[in-house]
């Protein structure tokens, strides 16, 4: 944690590759609650590393998984969870300040944050299937209820050709090329700050954060009304992952992640569409998120990645 000057501190990642290790999620843990009871104005989140994040640190959770121990993932998931929930409600504003490279969890984090500085060079992504794995930490709530709010009103025939796009986004683990792309495919919020030139982001992010709390910051509503549109639009997705399988575009692994993403998005066994609060989605992407991390192929996936830095189609 750094003094930025005018009551603004700074969460700097140091890990290699800037990945959410255990050590950055528990040291970000102490500077929320530094936030909390101190006499700070509020907290920049980023560095000054070409990249962001690489996202969680895959080396650490594939360990935990080769040793059977799925009860400390199931742990940390929710630690990770509830970390970002305080970030989104925290009664002081936070901004990220990002650019290069934001992936899987880095990105679900950039997404918990209210307020976002982004440098214009900035590839921001939902990677996790990539890697065996579908986003655990919020980052399918919060694209589902901007799929919502893209919508021209609450009909499902109006929110389900967002769904589809953003599901095969998400699918594809399809990587933004620039910030503004980034606002386009529900990365970042219509609010984010985009700076041509990388190197003013934290300054900038700085004076966003004086700003809010100049004018009398207020954390964003509670999210307790997600439109989800059930069984009717998952087969819908089902069939879209179906036809990029037998198009050569997928194999069968990536079906099956493809179809347990759709399972999570489209509020799990929901017979029709409804209004869901966020914890529900919450706690379907914990459901999903951990039985895929048992798989066979997914431990495969993350070993090539970590051993090659390539994805593996298997």
């Amino acid at each position: 944690m750094l003094d930025l000057g005018d009551g603004v501190v700074l969460y700097e990642f140091r890990s290699k590759g800037n990945t959410l290790s255990l050590k950055v999620v528990e040291g970000l843990a102490e500077v929320l609650d530094l936030l909390e009871t101190r006499d700070f104005k509020g907290l920049v989140i980023g560095s000054s590393s070409p990249h962001f994040s690489g996202g969680a640190n895959l080396a650490e959770m594939g360990m935990m998984a080769q040793s059977g121990n799925f009860d400390a993932i199931a742990n940390l998931i929710v630690q990770f969870q509830s970390l970002l929930q305080r970030i989104h409600y925290a009664p002081k504003p936070i901004v990220a300040a990002i650019q290069g490279r934001v992936l899987g969890g880095g990105c679900e984090l950039v997404m918990a944050c209210p307020q976002v500085v982004a440098a214009a060079e900035t590839y921001i992504g939902l990677v996790e299937l990539g890697v065996g794995l579908i986003p655990g930490a919020g980052g399918i709530m919060r694209t589902v209820a901007r799929v919502a709010e893209r919508a021209a009103t609450d009909s499902p025939s109006q929110i389900q050709p967002f769904l589809r796009s953003t599901f095969e986004t998400i699918a594809t683990a399809k990587v933004s090329t620039s910030a503004d792309e980034a606002q386009d495919l529900g990365f970042l919020p219509c609010t984010a700050r985009i700076v041509m030139d990388g190197d003013r982001r934290l300054a900038v992010a700085k004076a966003e954060v004086l700003h809010c709390d100049r004018i009398g910051y207020i954390p964003p509503p509670e999210q307790n009304a997600i439109m989800v549109l059930g069984c009717p639009a998952r087969g819908m997705l089902d069939h879209a992952a179906y036809v990029f399988q037998q198009g050569g575009f997928a194999s069968e692994y990536d079906r099956y992640l493809a179809n347990r993403l759709a399972y999570v998005m489209t509020g799990g066994e929901l017979s029709a569409p409804a209004l869901v609060h966020e914890n529900y989605l919450l706690q379907l992407e914990r459901e999903t998120f951990l039985p895929l991390l048992s798989q066979p192929k997914t431990q495969e996936r993350i070993a090539h990645m970590l051993k090659t830095k390539k994805p593996l189609r298997n």
